[in-house]
């Protein structure tokens, strides 16, 4: 018995001294990654003084905009009161090659409890950015370093649109 009693105290010990034990509740409140504000973008995102959204990759090389299928995609939000309020989208694509920048914006809501998340959009193309997806999505994660946002076109399934893994300079835009 006295060995049980020991055996026990040591686990016990042992797991107090890693930290302890944790237990996870899932829990069915709002995430606050999910909402617009600094936070929102994660630990590889952040507003650039004129309001671009600028991330960077594993090698701490800025990127100013991001590539979803064939197109490449730059965001602006407000750098002031409204903060994280959309201005603009721009769109390039090589094949028909164009150019759209999208002014028509909106912050929207989707999802309710854990699932519940916010985002923008682009009525002029029915496009929606967000960075969080709903829960049974089964897409590219939050702390993917080279996700900057997804993309939405009308009912389409989301689209990661990423930054490059490779070095390459910013715009200066």
């Amino acid at each position: 018995m006295k060995t049980v009693i020991k055996v026990l105290v040591a686990l016990f010990l042992l797991a107090g001294g890693s930290g302890g034990i944790y237990v996870y509740l899932e829990s069915d409140t709002v995430d606050p990654s999910r909402l617009l504000g600094s936070s929102y973008w994660g630990d590889f995102c952040s507003r650039s003084p004129t309001g671009f959204l600028i991330c960077k990759n594993t090698s701490e090389t800025r990127f100013d905009k991001c590539v979803a299928e064939d197109s490449t995609y730059r965001l602006k939000v407000s750098v002031v009161e409204p903060m994280y309020a959309p201005i603009s989208l721009e769109i390039w694509t090589e094949n028909p090659r164009s150019y759209k920048q999208l002014t028509a914006a909106e912050i929207y809501d989707h999802g309710v409890g854990r699932c519940y998340y916010q985002g923008y959009r682009f009525s002029d193309l029915d496009i929606q950015i967000h960075r969080a997806v709903p829960c049974d999505a089964d897409i590219s994660n939050l702390e993917d370093p080279f996700l900057m946002f997804h993309v939405t076109y009308r009912d389409n399934p989301p689209v990661a649109c990423r930054i490059s893994e490779t070095s390459e300079a910013v715009d200066t835009k």
